[in-house]
């Protein structure tokens, strides 16, 4: 039997890690809980700099191709609560009212990113849109499958433009 929730988390824990082994880079992340038990919407709890996560959702949208040095980001470290849900289809509105619900469960979390789905239904971006204003301090967004795909490849670009033997690796 497949376990897509498992498979999605883990296919996100594998690109963070990623993030992670970039040189000069001050993301972590650690998994609050294991698959398909209670964890308040927290399938991973990424710590990182904010512009990271404005570069994040900016990759995958295709705003942007690459990160930044993450030696020239300005912004201030914050944690950042990720969502994974492996959806084949649009994300819809009661799973986008489930993932801002979660928002308030914790209140010391900045930033929140829903990952997965192939894009938000009308009424899940409606959700979205309502979140920002209703938490004005918090950064909330959405990844769809096909942005965590340039996320990944932006990440490997990002590796393979490092020389790793300095640290022996």
């Amino acid at each position: 039997m497949s376990n897509k929730g498992k498979k999605g988390e883990m296919i996100v824990s594998e690109i963070v890690s990623k993030m992670g082994r970039v040189d000069g880079s001050s993301v972590d992340f650690k998994r609050p809980s294991i698959t398909n038990t209670a964890d308040n919407g927290i399938d991973l709890w990424l710590t990182h700099n904010e512009d990271h996560l404005r570069e994040m959702v900016e990759i995958s949208q295709g705003c942007r191709s690459d990160f930044s040095d993450p030696k020239s980001y300005e912004g201030k470290k914050i944690d950042t609560r990720i969502d994974v849900k492996s959806y084949s289809g649009k994300i819809n509105k009661p799973v986008a009212e489930k993932f801002v619900s979660d928002i308030a469960k914790s209140p010391l979390i900045e930033g929140h990113l829903l990952i997965g789905g192939q894009g938000l239904t009308k009424g899940a971006k409606d959700v979205l849109e309502n979140a920002t204003d209703n938490y004005p301090k918090k950064k909330i967004g959405y990844i769809s499958s096909e942005g965590v795909e340039r996320i990944k490849k932006a990440v490997d670009r990002q590796l393979n433009h490092q020389d790793d033997k300095k640290i022996g690796y």
